[in-house]
């Protein structure tokens, strides 16, 4: 894996300072231009069938209405009934609206934050697209099913399904801070990504589901790197890790019992071994629609491999991601969710942020053809988001079916 040294590029977790202003103004500007995408699909109608804001809305109000949690990821719900004070369905998709345009803002303030460390020297016009088309960026179409460029292709981005939204800006941070955690594991920091992660899992668990495993080893090793050198003891090992793990192990029994509850409610349903049963319904070449989804980073890894496998960002977004293909790949779920592929969303998360890793990492490397190449295949990828976008916003029921 590398020396810390060699895997580290840091990226420190320092404040914007003078560079508030222009972040500010880039995050505002795409969270704007999102606005009537959002209300769009906020306001399909409640029987609108291929996109989720409708009925997430309709859930919330049931939830605000009973007091009675259903999820054990309610905290997009608990938020939109707490922001609707009378919890009634034509008020919520004002305030449903509002809610996801803040979270896009908040994505895009913490992407242009990681960028504009990255490379302090980059201009607001360069900050501002690449903060577009991490925003936007979708698969390459397909040729057997035009024009469908989201179901069943590996994806970066969606608007459909407002928790992934709602939960999007949570999983970068839980992501920097893991980042800073792996260069320098520190209390503070340790207890910081229990935190964010416990949030993370009430909003929406699947990134947190398949990050975890990568970064519990990834974590181990660098502790022991840090023992060696006698820079931690195992007390301060051992400290911090009850410091990180305490409260997400809480909320995970939390989510279990009500999960269990849940199951109680509404019959039987349970993970279970079945290779490729779901994604074969949704594509007839599976190979093809991960590379659709991934050709940007794909192509970096390819021509940057002896530099990318030492950067601890990129390769941490790369097993994070086999690790979300593999899941979603060899097990569904069954009874009355067996077609719903809410394994799929893990997918979603870990493409998204090997988007970014990806990016960060390109703004690194000296100029060459490779990298204007790298920056064509990412503008590509933006190219089909403002498509669906559009689509989106002219049909609602685009969102999903294609």
């Amino acid at each position: 894996m590398g020396t810390p040294e060699d895997l580290a590029r840091p990226l420190s977790l320092r404040s914007p300072g003078s560079d508030w202003p222009q972040l500010i103004a880039v995050s505002a500007l795409v969270a704007l231009a999102s606005l009537p995408l959002l209300w769009r699909l906020c306001n399909a109608g409640q029987d609108a069938l291929n996109t989720d804001q409708p009925k997430h809305i309709e859930l919330a109000m049931e939830i605000a209405q009973t007091g009675n949690p259903k999820l054990p990821h309610p905290l997009f719900f608990w938020v939109v009934g707490t922001i609707t004070p009378d919890h009634q369905y034509a008020t919520a998709v004002y305030t449903t609206t509002a809610l996801l345009t803040v979270c896009v803002f908040l994505t895009v303030l913490i992407t242009a934050w990681i960028l504009k460390q990255t490379l302090p020297s980059i201009s607001w016009c360069g900050l501002t697209l690449l903060c577009i088309a991490l925003t936007v960026a979708m698969p390459w179409p397909n040729w057997w099913n035009l024009p469908n460029i989201y179901l069943g292709q590996v994806s970066p981005n969606c608007w459909h399904n407002s928790t992934t939204t709602f939960t999007m800006p949570l999983a970068i941070l839980l992501y920097l801070l893991c980042l800073s955690t792996l260069t320098r594991p520190t209390v503070p920091r340790m207890a910081a990504v229990g935190v964010v992660m416990s949030v993370t899992m009430l909003a929406k668990p699947n990134y947190v589901f398949c990050l975890g495993p990568i970064y519990a080893v990834m974590l181990a090793w660098r502790w022991w790197q840090e023992l060696q050198a006698k820079r931690l003891t195992i007390v301060d090992i051992i400290t911090q890790l009850t410091a990180g793990v305490l409260l997400p192990l809480m909320v995970f029994g939390w989510q279990m019992d009500r999960l269990s509850q849940e199951i109680l409610e509404q019959g039987s349903s349970s993970i279970v071994w079945d290779p490729l049963h779901l994604w074969k319904l949704w594509s007839p070449n599976i190979t093809v629609s991960i590379l659709l989804g991934i050709a940007f980073p794909l192509y970096v890894a390819a021509r940057y491999c002896e530099s990318a496998a030492k950067d601890i960002g990129f390769v941490l977004c790369w097993l994070v991601l086999l690790v979300a293909l593999a899941m979603f790949a060899l097990f569904i779920e069954s009874g009355f969710r067996k077609t719903h592929g809410n394994l799929w969303w893990g997918i979603l998360f870990a493409d998204h942020m090997l988007f970014l890793a990806t990016a960060t990492f390109l703004l690194r490397q000296p100029p060459s053809w490779d990298r204007i190449v790298a920056w064509t295949l990412l503008g590509a990828h933006a190219g089909m988001g403002i498509y669906y976008a559009a689509r989106c916003i002219k049909e609602p029921q685009f969102a999903t079916l294609h």
